[in-house]
C-alpha cells in the first residue's frame, strides 16, 4: 500500500538484493484493499523470474553460455523433463566454452532436431510450470542463437564427431565459432580454435582431409607445412622463396602460435600479456589476417621449394667407408629407389673414401661434400654447414638421415640437418647402422652391408 510507485521499488529493490546479496527471495503477492469487497491475493512470483530468464537469454547471447538457462528452467521444477533438457543446454555450454567445435556442432544439432523440432512438450513446461509468457518465441530465439554453430543440412545424419567431413562449409562453420569468440572478446580461447582450425584449412588446401582428425598422419604433418613457412619467415636467405601470400601467412602463423602459447600456458613467460603494447598490437594482426584472408578459405600454396628432387640421404663418414656403403643401401631399399643426392659430413681426411663407397654401392647420384674443418670440436661451424646444405634439402622429397659414422660431432651435424630439413616440412627418416663384426675385420673388409634399424 502507499503511493503508486512503492510497489515498482519495491520490486526492483528485491531483484537488487537477490543479485547484490543472493538474498532468496520466496515470493511476492499483490491484493488490492477494497471497502465493500473480498479481494483475491494475485501470485506475482512469475514477475520475479522472469528478469532470470531475461538474463539467462542475454547471457546466451553475449557469452555463448546457456548455463544460466538451465538452472532457471530446472529451479522449482521435479519433471523430468526440466532436468534433461537443463543438462543437454550444460553440454551445449560446456561445448562452446571450452571451444570444442565438433562437440558443439553435435549437441547443437541434438537438441534442435529433438527438442527444437518437436517443441510442444518444451512449450507446454515453460508456460505451464514457469508460467512463461511467449513461450514459443523464446524457443524461436533460442533456436535462432543456436542455429550458426548447427552442422550443415548435409551433415544431419552425422551421430559421433569422427564421422565429420572436413569442408569448405565445415570451415565455415567452425569459422562462425571463431567469429562469435571474437565478437564477445573471448581472445584467449578463439586463439586456441584459430590455431587448430588453420592446420585444419591447411589440411584441407592440401587434400589430404581422410583422417583429418588424426595427429600422427594429417595435423602433425600439415602444422610442420605452416611452421616452415613461419621460419622461413625469419630467415633473410629464404624469404625470396616465398611468395607474397606464402609470407603473410607465415607471418600470421609464427604470430598466431606465439600469442597462442602465451595464452594457453597462462602467462607463464616474463613478458606479461595484459596491457602489453606489443601483444596487443600482434593480436590485432592476427584478427586482421583473419578477417581479411582466411576467413574466406583461400587455396594457397604451402610448400617451400620445388619439393621436387627426388630423396636425399645425410650420411657422415669416418675413416671406413662401409658406413657411407651401408647408409646407401639402406637408403636405396627404404624408399624403393635411389638417392638423387647425398650429402655426406665428412673432414679433409674421410672425404677422399666418398667416391669409393659410392662406387661399391654402385651409387650414380649427387655427391655434396660438406666439410667439417675440425671434426671433433667444430660445433660452430653448423651453421655453415646449414647454409651449404639448404638448397639441397628444399630441393628433396624425403630425407633420410644417418646418424651413424665419423665422430661424434659428425653424428650431430647429421641432426643438424635432420632438424633443418623438417623446419622446411620435408618427411624425414632416421636411421642407425650397426656393423657385429670385429674392428679388425671391419678394417680389412668394410664392404659388408651394416644392419640398419630406424628410428
Amino acid at each position: 500500500h502507499g503511493f503508486r510507485h512503492f510497489s515498482f521499488l519495491t520490486y526492483l529493490a528485491g531483484l537488487y538484493l537477490v543479485g547484490l546479496r543472493q538474498v532468496e527471495l520466496i515470493g511476492a503477492w499483490y491484493g488490492l484493499l477494497q471497502r465493500d469487497q473480498d479481494s483475491p491475493f494475485l501470485d506475482l512470483r512469475p514477475l520475479l523470474e522472469l528478469p532470470r530468464w531475461i538474463q539467462a537469454l542475454q547471457v546466451l547471447r553475449d557469452t555463448g553460455s546457456a548455463l544460466p538457462l538451465a538452472r532457471a528452467l530446472t529451479d522449482g521444477v521435479e519433471k523430468s523433463l526440466a532436468r534433461d533438457v537443463g543438462k543437454e543446454l550444460k553440454l551445449i555450454s560446456d561445448a562452446y566454452l571450452s571451444a570444442l567445435p565438433l562437440e558443439l556442432g553435435l549437441r547443437v544439432q541434438q537438441f534442435r532436431q529433438g527438442r527444437l523440432g518437436n517443441p510442444q512438450a518444451l512449450i507446454r513446461l515453460l508456460r505451464d510450470d514457469h508460467r512463461l509468457p511467449l513461450a514459443k518465441e523464446l524457443l524461436q530465439k533460442l533456436d535462432q542463437l543456436l542455429l550458426p554453430f548447427s552442422f550443415s543440412d548435409q551433415q544431419q545424419e552425422i551421430k559421433v564427431k569422427t564421422q565429420v567431413a572436413l569442408d569448405e562449409a565445415e570451415l565455415h562453420r567452425q569459422g562462425r565459432f571463431i567469429d562469435d569468440l571474437l565478437l564477445h572478446d573471448d581472445e584467449a580461447v578463439a586463439l586456441g580454435l584459430l590455431n587448430e582450425w588453420t592446420v585444419s584449412w591447411a589440411i584441407w588446401s592440401l587434400g589430404q582431409t581422410a583422417d583429418w582428425l588424426d595427429y600422427k598422419s594429417s595435423r602433425r604433418r600439415a602444422a610442420s607445412q605452416l611452421g616452415a613457412l613461419a621460419a622461413a619467415c625469419q630467415n633473410a636467405s629464404l624469404t625470396a622463396l616465398l611468395s607474397p601470400e606464402q609470407k603473410a601467412l607465415g607471418d600470421f602463423w609464427h604470430l598466431l602460435t606465439n600469442l597462442r602459447n602465451g595464452f594457453h600456458h597462462h602467462g607463464m613467460r616474463r613478458e606479461e600479456l595484459v596491457g602489453n603494447r606489443k601483444t596487443s598490437k600482434e593480436l590485432e594482426r592476427v584478427k586482421a589476417y583473419w578477417r581479411q584472408t582466411l576467413r574466406a578459405c583461400p587455396r594457397l600454396s604451402l610448400t617451400i621449394g620445388a619439393g621436387d628432387g627426388g630423396p636425399l640421404l645425410i650420411s657422415p663418414i669416418g675413416q671406413r667407408p662401409g658406413v657411407l656403403y651401408s647408409a646407401l643401401l639402406a637408403s636405396r631399399e627404404r624408399v624403393s629407389a635411389e638417392p638423387a643426392a647425398c650429402l655426406v659430413i665428412c673432414s679433409s681426411q674421410s672425404e677422399a673414401v666418398i667416391e669409393a663407397a659410392a662406387a661399391h654401392a654402385h651409387y650414380s647420384g649427387l655427391l655434396i661434400r660438406l666439410v667439417l674443418n675440425d671434426p671433433y670440436g667444430g660445433h660452430s661451424e653448423f651453421g655453415r654447414l646449414e647454409q651449404e646444405a639448404q638448397e639441397t634439402c628444399l630441393k628433396a622429397s624425403a630425407v633420410l638421415v644417418n646418424v651413424t659414422g665419423g665422430t661424434t660431432l659428425m653424428g650431430l651435424a647429421a641432426q643438424k640437418l635432420e632438424d633443418l630439413a623438417r623446419s622446411f616440412a620435408r618427411p624425414v627418416q632416421r636411421f642407425g647402422l650397426i656393423d657385429r663384426r670385429p674392428a679388425a675385420q671391419q678394417e680389412a673388409d668394410p664392404y659388408q652391408r651394416g644392419e640398419a634399424f630406424w628410428l
